[in-house]
C-alpha cells in the first residue's frame, strides 16, 4: 500500500511539470504571434495609409525639391527630393521621398529610374 501511494505522487509531480511547460509554452508562442502580429499590423496599416496620402495631396514645387502638404491630422509633410543628373544625354533621376509622420521619418523609400 505504501510503495502504491508513493508511485502515484510521482506521477501527479510529473504531470504538474508537463501541464507548466506545456503552459510556458503556449505562453510564449501566444505572446510572439501577438508581437509578430502587431508588427505587421503597423506596417500594414502604415503603407496603405502612405498610398492614400499620395493621392490626396497638393503639390508645390521648388526647384529639385518637391514638397507635398496634406491637410491630414497627424501627418505634418511628405517630401520629395529629386535629383536629375545629366550622363551622356541621358536624363539619370533619383527619387527618395519621406513619409513623414508626426515629425518622424516612419517610411523611407528610394526608387532610382533611368531614361
Amino acid at each position: 500500500n505504501n510503495n502504491n501511494n508513493n508511485n502515484n505522487n510521482n506521477n501527479n509531480n510529473n504531470n504538474i511539470y508537463i501541464y507548466i511547460y506545456i503552459y510556458i509554452y503556449i505562453y510564449i508562442y501566444i505572446y510572439i504571434y501577438i508581437y509578430i502580429y502587431i508588427y505587421y499590423y503597423y506596417i500594414i496599416l502604415l503603407f496603405f495609409f502612405c498610398k492614400y496620402l499620395y493621392q490626396s495631396v497638393s503639390i508645390e514645387t521648388n526647384r529639385n525639391t518637391v514638397s507635398i502638404e496634406t491637410n491630414h491630422r497627424s501627418l505634418q509633410r511628405i517630401i520629395i527630393l529629386r535629383e536629375f543628373i545629366d550622363v551622356n544625354n541621358n536624363i539619370q533621376m533619383n527619387e527618395i521621398s519621406f513619409c513623414i509622420l508626426n515629425d518622424e521619418i516612419q517610411k523611407i523609400s528610394f526608387m532610382k529610374m533611368l531614361g
